[in-house]
């Protein structure tokens, strides 16, 4: 019988000890949650840093996605040197190219009919807002003029036509490509035909409200017909940094600016 009492007060001793353990846990829990949180945080953001940096994308300079990237902004038509506008500034902006320009980066091609919605959604995409919040009567791209319909759902193409050839331009050559969370970085060379041969820079001169964009500082002395080896004339050309942003509401990169780097 005394030794039933003995393992029972026993048991009561452990009971009590293993809630005075316990009580004193809860306590400093709770007099130090903030700290533990704050902890439990700071170990979640480093995870979720350390998952970012190792799923980082690495883009292919000489890859698909990145030459269409650069066709968003670059459209050569073979008759106007629209283009090179581009190329005329230390640093060109969506505002500061021509709305010819603009609109024929948006298009994309030359084609008979659009949609005033599918107009707007390509502006978006190229540019990151919206050029036609308000339909025009009209716009011109490329040698064609675009007449609203009376409803003002669509255009429809008037050929108008264009003359004269620009200045070639068949130097050009992605050098890197960087990112961040938020951008994409194209450093492109770039070189153009002038009349004397390859030039590294582009004039623009505005006569009689016409811009114009003029070839100067000879880089290498070459005939139109000449095969020119890129490689051998690079380290003189411009480098230019192209800035594309990325569009989390519709998933793409839109152009933001080109600067000279050099």
């Amino acid at each position: 019988m005394e030794e039933q009492k003995s393992k029972g007060s026993y048991l009561t001793i452990v009971v009590i000890i293993l809630l005075i353990i316990c009580l004193c846990l809860g306590g400093f829990i709770y007099l130090n949650k903030d700290k533990i949180l704050e902890k439990q945080q700071d170990t979640t953001e480093k995870e979720g840093k350390e998952t970012e940096t190792s799923t980082k994308i690495e883009y292919n300079k000489d890859g698909y996605f990145i030459k269409d990237l650069m066709k968003r902004i670059i459209y050569t038509d073979g008759y106007s040197h629209n283009e090179f506008q581009v190329y005329a500034k230390d640093k060109v902006t969506v505002d500061d190219l021509t709305e010819l320009y603009k609109n024929e980066l948006i298009l994309g091609h030359e084609v008979n009919f659009i949609k005033y919605d599918q107009l707007k959604d390509c502006s978006i995409k190229t540019f990151g807002k919206n050029i036609y919040s308000t339909p025009p009567k009209q716009f011109q791209a490329f040698c064609s003029k675009y007449i609203l319909s009376e409803k003002g759902d669509f255009y429809t193409k008037e050929e108008i036509g264009c003359g004269g050839i620009g200045y070639r331009y068949d130097y050009n050559k992605i050098t890197k490509v960087e990112s961040d969370d938020n951008h994409i970085y194209v450093y492109q060379r770039a070189g153009f035909q002038g009349e004397d041969g390859i030039n590294k820079n582009i004039t623009t001169i505005n006569e009689n409200g016409n811009i114009r964009y003029v070839a100067k500082d000879l880089v290498k002395k070459v005939e139109f017909t000449d095969n020119v080896n890129l490689d051998e004339i690079l380290d003189r050309l411009n480098e230019y940094k192209f800035t594309f942003t990325y569009d989390k509401t519709n998933n793409t990169y839109y152009f933001e600016s080109v600067e000279k780097n050099n």
